[in-house]
């Protein structure tokens, strides 16, 4: 696994190279599922560009809250506020926390219903989710835990991972996990007519796989609370948050 890739001569980090590639993966399903139900178009780009912009400000802000203590990033900020952004990585689901209200807000700006465009926006985000895992496998983070059995052995210095070491590939797992979720919601969308319940499935889905897949990581930048991690403590606010979600939203659909 490198965590460089050359393309035309330049060097590119693979993380971000990937991260870009889910980002357009997510553009041209959005793109194709808003001519196919015919939806505006413009508008539904619009709102997931900025919703991507806050997501990916979100992220990093979570990790840097993550990462370091409020005084280190006080001093940080007062003699040093690049390595904040340098050094930090970026969370996923402070995207989502910052992302989905986003395209919210977009929704109200451009005056359409998000409702109208869920069913198109959300399974865009599992599948560039798992393109961006795939990165994350290259480039060595979120790596799993040591094992004996089965595991990678990453080599490159360059890697976020641990050199010499068998590690539990957890992001290969989650990328496979995205993609059957994705899969999942195109399936419910486009045969069973379930698009209002679209964001509710997936963050139940995505935060119950999130909690347990927490057990399986290996790398200790992720924060810590107690007994479980910051972003075990996040899947278990989304899940109850998408379980009455889900439930409001089964009734409305049941009245109406």
């Amino acid at each position: 696994m490198k965590p460089f890739i050359e393309i035309f001569g330049i060097t590119f980090p693979t993380y971000g190279v990937m991260v870009s590639a889910g980002f357009v993966a997510a553009i041209s399903f959005v793109f194709a599922a808003c001519i196919k139900r015919r939806l505006e178009v413009h508008k539904c780009i619009i709102a997931v560009c900025l919703a991507v912009m806050a997501g990916l400000f979100g992220s990093k802000l979570l990790s840097i809250v993550t990462l370091y203590s409020p005084h280190r990033i006080t001093e940080l900020l007062l003699c040093d506020p690049l390595r904040l952004v340098t050094d930090s990585g970026l969370v996923f689901y402070g995207g989502i926390i910052t992302g989905v209200p986003a395209a919210y807000l977009a929704s109200k700006l451009l005056k359409f219903k998000i409702s109208e465009y869920e069913a198109v926006i959300v399974p865009a985000i599992p599948l560039g989710h798992a393109l961006g895992r795939l990165g994350c496998f290259f480039a060595g983070c979120c790596y799993g835990f040591e094992t004996k059995i089965f595991g990678v052995v990453y080599t490159n210095p360059e890697c976020f991972a641990p050199t010499g070491k068998k590690l539990f590939p957890i992001q290969l797992f989650e990328a496979a996990f995205d993609i059957f979720l994705f899969a999942l919601l195109v399936f419910l969308i486009l045969h069973k007519n379930k698009g209002h319940l679209a964001l509710p499935i997936y963050l139940s889905c995505y935060s119950l796989w999130r909690f347990f897949a927490e057990f399986l990581r290996g790398d200790e930048v992720r924060g810590k609370f107690g007994v479980f991690s910051t972003s075990q403590w996040i899947s278990i606010a989304f899940f109850c948050a998408a379980t009455i979600l889900f439930v409001l939203r089964a009734k409305k659909q049941k009245h109406n």
